[in-house]
């Protein structure tokens, strides 16, 4: 991972789990398997390196999915949860040791269902767009 992608992984969980209603519960990439629903899985979808007209990189265009998941059969537990997740990141900035946070907007919305061999899950995910540097 480029620096940049250290930035918007750290930025994203530190913002998350400030929140007294996320905090222990947000994951980066992978929920620990004796995770409890309802939490927060999320991961970078892609990255673009921005730069100059001589090639050196300013900042980094990254794609995040970010999972609301739940268990069971409904959406209605977890929607307090994603409204959090949506308010604390979306049109937000900031800055950590990796590097600086330039900019967070939502691109989008879904919901997902699956089984797995633990039981039914529900999610509403959201992708957001974040432009990073690193320090």
């Amino acid at each position: 991972m480029s620096a940049e992608t250290f930035t918007a992984a750290d930025w994203i969980f530190d913002t998350l789990n400030a929140d007294e209603d996320l905090a222990g519960k947000v994951h980066h990439l992978i929920a620990p398997a004796r995770a409890t629903p309802p939490y927060v899985v999320y991961q970078e979808q892609s990255g673009i390196d921005v730069a100059t007209a001589n090639g050196s990189r300013i900042m980094a265009n990254l794609l995040y999915l970010v999972r609301v998941i739940s268990a069971g059969r409904s959406l209605e537990s977890i929607k307090a949860l994603a409204n959090t997740v949506d308010e604390l990141l979306q049109r937000a900035s900031g800055s950590n040791a990796s590097g600086e946070v330039i900019s967070c907007t939502r691109e989008g919305q879904t919901t997902r269902a699956y089984t797995a061999s633990t039981g039914e899950y529900r999610e509403i995910v959201f992708t957001f767009r974040l432009f990073a540097q690193g320090a």
